[in-house]
């Protein structure tokens, strides 16, 4: 049941990311508009915390995801480790 759970947490993970990148897409037509717009000071204020808090998101999703990388070497060496201790058994 272990796998499971991880491989579910790592589709999540995914998906945060792909919409991520929408949020940049935003981010970034917003940045354009700052441009031209008189009151950009005030949008960039709001962007600055925007991205802020989004680089917050990506430590997250990256710590997440190299918890699962260590899960699954956990369970991949645990599995060889086994099935070598049944070939002993079976000499």
């Amino acid at each position: 049941s272990n796998v499971i759970t991880a491989r579910k947490e790592g589709h999540f993970a995914k998906d945060c990311k792909k919409a991520k990148v929408k949020d940049y897409k935003y981010y970034k037509t917003k940045m354009l508009l700052a441009k031209k717009n008189k009151d950009e000071q005030v949008l960039l204020a709001d962007d600055q915390a925007w991205m802020e808090s989004s680089s917050d998101l990506d430590q997250e999703i990256n710590a997440n995801m190299v918890f699962m990388a260590q899960i699954d070497k956990v369970l991949s060496d645990s599995e060889a480790s086994s099935s070598s201790a049944d070939e002993k058994i079976s000499e």
